[in-house]
């Protein structure tokens, strides 16, 4: 191998290889209505109540996260949530892997289009095969929805009521997508 040939080979193996990114979970719908405006899983947080969701997810193989994409719409008082991706204990949702606090979140029932994009460069590590759950949650005194999907799809959803516990049942999704990297 030549001077030239072997610099280009060192220079290649040097570059930075581009991930495809791919859709690990995804149930909005496709433009003009993501999601349904005006209907929405309950978010509180009050002095005397809290009340928050989480749907399961299982990735088909291994990925790092990079995005999720959540329908969470605000209704009263701080203009916020905090959205995490948790891994599964024994089928309820169990210790966070990454937190989002997002803020200026749309006014529920004033769109279908306006999505709250999440990212993480360096990615959540999953594995296939396993069970995880994105949960949603509102914070400081404040009233939020998670919108549902614009097409009613049901499954399993868990729920904390005034953090007495996870507790799972069948119910209506909260509109999200996950994307990652392999």
């Amino acid at each position: 191998m030549g001077k030239r040939s072997l610099a280009v080979t060192l220079l290649l193996l040097a570059m930075p290889v581009c991930a495809q990114v791919t859709t690990i979970y995804n149930n909005l719908a496709p433009l003009p209505n993501l999601y349904n405006k005006t209907s929405g899983l309950t978010l509180e947080h009050t002095s005397n109540s809290s009340l928050e969701w989480a749907m399961p997810f299982t990735p088909h193989a291994d990925y790092l996260i990079i995005e999720v994409q959540i329908a969470i719409s605000w209704v009263s008082g701080f203009n916020g949530a905090t959205v995490s991706i948790c891994e599964d204990k024994n089928g309820l949702p169990g210790m966070s892997l990454r937190d989002y606090n997002v803020q200026d979140l749309p006014t529920f029932g004033q769109s279908s289009r306006n999505i709250k994009i999440l990212k993480y460069s360096k990615g959540v590590k999953v594995y296939g095969k396993k069970q995880y759950w994105i949960a949603a949650k509102s914070v400081n005194l404040s009233s939020d929805k998670w919108n549902l999907t614009f097409n009613p799809m049901n499954g399993p959803i868990a729920k904390n009521q005034n953090n007495g516990g996870w507790t799972v049942a069948n119910g209506p999704l909260g509109a999200l997508a996950i994307f990652g990297v392999r």
